[in-house]
């Protein structure tokens, strides 16, 4: 299944966040555990399946992989 989220120019797609606006993003695992904080597009490939949340320009996207 090919899922896209998008969402304050943070755009979720086949297993990659997209960062188009090059903002902060901060990546939270379901536990709160930052697992990622980067103003650069982050390959999800490698983190485990589960619930994500993304932070960035005072929003929150929730990304499940």
């Amino acid at each position: 299944v090919v899922e896209m989220i998008q969402n304050n120019g943070i755009r979720y797609f086949n297993g990659m966040l997209y960062n188009q606006n090059n903002v902060r993003m901060e990546v939270f695992n379901v536990q709160g555990k930052k697992v990622a904080d980067t103003t650069a597009d982050l390959d999800m490939n490698a983190m485990p399946n589960g619930v994500y949340m993304v932070r960035a320009n005072n929003a929150v996207l929730k990304v499940v992989k």
